[in-house]
């Protein structure tokens, strides 16, 4: 088992039990909005026991296991689709920071394109939420991961192309700043 476990992470195939939370979490949301589509009484009464205990066991993986960057993706996500925005943020946030402590995450691809999504997400949640002070704590996020990924590689012309973007977002939200004053 240990072997194969190396061989996906090689791979960039996702270990078993993410895949297993992935497909539950996924099939639960589908019938949730099935049942609501269809205005199905009974099915939706189904789904939304069946939201409530995948929300207990998410609740149960991100307190048991270690704190992997997954757990906190599809907590977040979940969270988003059940209309439960208000931990979205948090936890946006804690898979950037379980991002952020993985070594050499700045030049694995896989890391790369994970860490872009979520930083374009974590810049939406707080410019929507507004304020200066979610303004300048977009830009320290944006700017913190925009330098560690530059210091990674030393040939520039290597450099991914997520740093541009990050440098063009980091303008946005410094034209955004300038507005508020």
């Amino acid at each position: 088992m240990q072997f194969r476990g190396r061989k996906n992470a090689t791979e960039n195939i996702p270990p078993i039990e993410e895949k297993c939370i992935r497909a539950i979490v996924g099939k639960a949301v589908t019938k949730y909005e099935n049942a609501v589509m269809n205005i199905d009484e009974a099915a939706l009464d189904s789904a939304k026991r069946t939201i409530e205990r995948v929300d207990e066991l998410l609740t149960e993986i991100s307190r048991t296991t270690e704190s992997k960057s997954w757990v906190w993706e599809i907590r977040a996500i979940f969270d988003g689709i059940t209309q439960n925005s208000a931990n979205v943020l948090d936890l946006s946030m804690k898979e950037y920071r379980s991002i952020l402590s993985t070594s050499g995450w700045e030049t694995d691809l896989n890391y790369l394109s994970k860490m872009s999504v979520l930083i374009f997400k974590i810049s939406d949640i707080l410019k929507s939420e507004g304020g200066k002070p979610n303004l300048l704590k977009c830009k320290m996020i944006v700017n913190g991961v925009a330098k560690k990924i530059r210091r990674a590689y030393f040939d520039k012309s290597d450099m991914p192309q997520i740093v541009d973007e990050l440098e063009q977002l980091q303008r946005h939200i410094e034209d955004d700043i300038k507005v508020l004053g």
